[in-house]
């Protein structure tokens, strides 16, 4: 009897030995950092992430990366974010392991949630082939890392789990929603182009350098009074404070209530669109630019106080 529970002892040490292994601490430096794959060196087509609640697919169009966004069936399209902690495409640049655990057998997988999970990471190339194909299993206790199956191989490994955690958590954090892009900060001149009395009419802004707290300062030579500069640096911060609620396949039923064009020197670096859309009772704020790439309805609020100043600033 002692004899069978001694071995009964050893087999279940045994069997945990992998599972103590792999959720050992782990020190990036010093881990197997295996690279498992690297957008950078294949022709990738898009990234398609499914978990029981919604599929998520990450694609390129000219010289930006878009997400189509399914659930609930209702699909919605938008930019994917520039920042870093966002960037799909550099955090899989690599995608490394920092456990290779092999070939788990069957009866093991469940200990790594790899038995029914249905959520998947999978990566399509340009000639139609979906490789790799990864089954996402759970978090591993106390870190950041998840354990997932290659599919194909059948190897398991542990990796860092931010891509995972942003693909789920698409519609927040993968969603851009800036309206200008970073270059503008360099911008010297700013041409604002609304509907006068008279017809259309263009009023240029240009920096002064910076006000005693470092901010830029922008100079309004046509302004009627000594506040004009002052009205005009805050009309253009909240514009810079504006931010996309959601992409939109709305087609503006009118002009553009502004337009805003920023320049260095003579070279455009940004135009941006400001549109009031009339939708039933309700007026809706769009905004549309270079780095939106389509119509992205804004903060209603905001924008309405916006509209409201340019009569003010731009007498």
């Amino acid at each position: 009897m002692r004899r069978e529970i001694g071995i009964l002892t050893i087999v279940l040490i045994l069997s945990l030995i992998p599972t103590y292994w792999a959720s050992r601490p782990i020190d990036p430096k010093t881990a197997d950092q295996v690279p498992l794959v690297d957008l950078k060196e294949i022709a990738w087509k898009q990234i398609i992430y499914k978990d029981p609640n919604q599929e998520v697919i990450v694609y390129k169009d000219g010289e930006f990366i878009w997400v189509e966004h399914k659930a609930a069936g209702v699909i919605e399209v938008f930019r994917a974010a520039d920042s870093p902690d966002a960037n799909v495409v550099s955090l899989l640049s690599p995608l490394r392991a920092v456990r290779d655990l092999g070939v788990v057998a069957q009866e093991n997988l469940g200990e790594y949630g790899l038995i029914q999970s249905a959520i998947t990471l999978e990566i399509e190339l340009q000639n139609g082939e979906r490789q790799p194909v990864y089954q996402i299993g759970i978090r591993n206790f106390g870190t950041r890392y998840y354990f997932i199956k290659d599919k194909l191989t059948g190897n398991v490994y542990l990796v860092d789990g931010s891509i995972l955690d942003v693909m789920a958590q698409a519609k927040t954090r993968l969603f851009e929603r800036n309206l200008l892009g970073s270059e503008v900060a360099s911008a010297n001149r700013i041409d604002v182009k609304l509907k006068g009395k008279k017809g259309l009419v263009t009023y240029t802004v240009s920096k002064d350098g910076f006000d005693p707290q470092g901010e830029v300062s922008w100079q309004f030579k046509g302004g009627k009074d000594a506040s004009a500069n002052t009205k005009v640096n805050t009309w253009i911060d909240k514009i810079s404070k504006l931010y996309g609620v959601k992409y939109t396949t709305i087609t503006p039923s009118s002009p553009p209530v502004f337009e805003m064009t920023y320049y260095l020197g003579d070279k455009v670096l940004e135009t941006l669109q400001i549109y009031k859309h009339r939708e039933g009772e309700q007026d809706i704020y769009l905004a549309r630019s270079h780095h939106t790439q389509a119509s992205v309805e804004i903060n209603q609020t905001r924008m309405a106080q916006i509209e409201g100043d340019l009569a003010l600033v731009f007498p």
